[in-house]
């Protein structure tokens, strides 16, 4: 029998990251010139489809109304790369964008301390004396409302998360297609 111990940190830390991104590929008969040239239009300040960046380095992209929107937007970094039997290949990983890593724990850390802090005074008080054990059930109660509302908050989070990549891809998918003829 295997018994592992699991640090309450690295739980915390995993949560806290997020959600793992990842790996896409699409494939395009165009040339890998073509292929950057669109991206690159499509992230322009007239008319953007994309925010972020263009180069032959990296390709850095999230739907721009998602992120106008305000929420956790997908983004895609990955690269240009020739493809097996001609085309191009813009192969990589899309996940929560870099500015959705860095503000998701300013909002689950105070979500944390303000449930433990409610649950800490509700034990208490529930403890302390018959008089307050009213106020100290009341708190708890308030703690187990608020857990609940940051669970909700993050199974929302996912699907946005999930439907965002979906979108991105599907835009970009069609972006890398050649013209049609009828067209």
């Amino acid at each position: 029998m295997d018994v592992r111990i699991v640090s309450p940190v690295l739980v915390i830390r995993k949560w806290l990251a997020g959600w793992p991104p990842r790996k896409v590929a699409i494939q395009s008969p165009l040339p890998a010139s073509e292929c950057l040239r669109r991206l690159a239009q499509a992230t322009t300040p007239l008319r953007p489809r994309f925010q972020g960046s263009v180069s032959q380095e990296l390709i850095q992209v999230e739907r721009d109304a998602d992120v106008r929107r305000g929420f956790y937007p997908a983004e895609l970094n990955a690269r240009l790369d020739p493809a097996d039997g001609g085309g191009t290949l813009l192969a990589g990983t899309v996940g929560l964008s870099q500015r959705g890593r860095k503000s998701r724990p300013l909002v689950l850390i105070p979500h944390c301390a303000i449930t433990f802090g409610l649950s800490a005074a509700g034990i208490t008080l529930i403890a302390a004396t018959r008089s307050t054990r009213i106020v100290g059930a009341t708190l708890i109660l308030i703690a187990v409302v608020n857990i609940l509302s940051l669970v909700f908050m993050e199974v929302a989070s996912r699907r946005a998360l999930e439907n965002s990549s979906e979108l991105l891809m599907k835009e970009l998918t069609g972006l890398l297609e050649p013209p049609h003829p009828d067209r």
